[in-house]
């Protein structure tokens, strides 16, 4: 994106804040300085109204400290100009990131609690505090795929897991809850019951990651996207990477699948709703969703069995051969889990 598109933005917050440490650095007269930081506060504010910014903003639940630090980072991230800045101001003319120190000088000591731990740019993955160096040294790094995302670009990250689905629901279909637990035997009623509940409109339907930059990932790209998760879970106890991602990005929507009735004793200390997925024959209506005009059969398959059907490649056989050929790739990859 070129510059003067980001010119009345809230990236000028970022701007009037080090050029004001700039003037002050060589012992300047900071008026002018001052009421340019007051009326990018303005600025900073209407950007929370609408757009990529503000939309980032209500998925992580910053608050204000922190929507600060975002908008600082991101606006260096994406201007050369305020990188040369940041090399003046840290001396350093290879550093093109704000140290945690240049953070607290711009914004107060305050922009520290933004920057631990627990603070919501850190559980949400948005950012990452450098580990190698002295706490005051260490840059502070905004991923990649958030500076996208404030450009308003939600491409999914290429680092997902293999097999990671976008789900995306009618309007009038959002649930209501932040986590819910499902069990039941089709994988596909388990998905419609997880959504259907899921306080989301939108969702990535995957299996938990198997490392830290799995879950990093996967968090980051659902906070950036304002997207719920759902994972399907291999037995049902709940594993304890998956209880503390749940737990510890708690900003996210979550709904938890599996074929077993969910271990309630290994439920993540959050507030949770637990359903039992519907039978799994599909209706008449599914049916000819998926093979208009053929005649019903007298025995329905099941939801996965139409689901695997109607992704197969029409290569001239009828809908009999299809659900054949469907079931037999349930049954391999069953096996293959060691779940038959």
């Amino acid at each position: 994106m070129a510059e003067e598109e980001l010119t009345g933005s809230w990236t000028d917050f970022a701007a009037a804040l080090l050029e004001r440490a700039v003037v002050q650095s060589a012992d300047g007269e900071t008026a002018a300085a001052d009421a340019a930081v007051e009326a990018a506060e303005g600025v900073l504010a209407d950007a929370l109204d609408d757009g990529p910014f503000a939309a980032v903003v209500a998925s992580a639940n910053l608050d204000e400290t922190s929507t600060r630090v975002l908008a600082v980072c991101g606006a260096i991230e994406l201007d050369r100009r305020l990188q040369h800045l940041v090399a003046h101001l840290e001396h350093d003319p290879a550093a093109t990131r704000p140290s945690v120190d240049l953070l607290a000088r711009l914004l107060g000591p305050g922009a520290l609690g933004s920057l631990v731990d627990d603070a919501p740019l850190v559980r949400s993955c948005l950012l990452e505090v450098e580990a190698h160096a002295s706490l005051a040294a260490a840059q502070v790094v905004l991923h990649r795929r958030v500076t996208w995302a404030l450009l308003d670009d939600l491409s999914l990250d290429p680092a997902l897991a293999p097999g990671t689905e976008l789900l995306v629901l009618e309007p009038d279909r959002i649930g209501t809850e932040g986590l819910v637990l499902v069990h039941g035997g089709d994988r596909v009623r388990r998905t419609q019951a997880a959504v259907g509940t899921t306080a989301a409109l939108a969702f990535l339907v995957t299996t938990p990651p198997t490392d830290e930059a799995g879950w990093r990932c996967l968090v980051r790209q659902a906070t950036v996207g304002g997207l719920g998760v759902v994972l399907e879970l291999a037995s049902g106890a709940i594993a304890l990477p998956v209880r503390t991602w749940v737990e510890r990005a708690d900003h996210l929507a979550w709904a938890l699948c599996s074929a077993h009735p969910i271990d309630l004793a290994t439920a993540p200390r959050r507030e949770y709703v637990e359903l039992a997925a519907a039978e799994s024959s599909v209706t008449p209506a599914e049916w000819h969703a998926v093979f208009p005009g053929s005649p019903v059969p007298a025995r329905l398959p099941t939801a996965e069995q139409l689901t695997v059907a109607r992704r197969m490649p029409r290569t001239g056989q009828d809908e009999h051969e299809s659900l054949r050929r469907s079931a037999n790739i349930l049954r391999e990859a069953l096996a293959s889990l060691n779940l038959t």
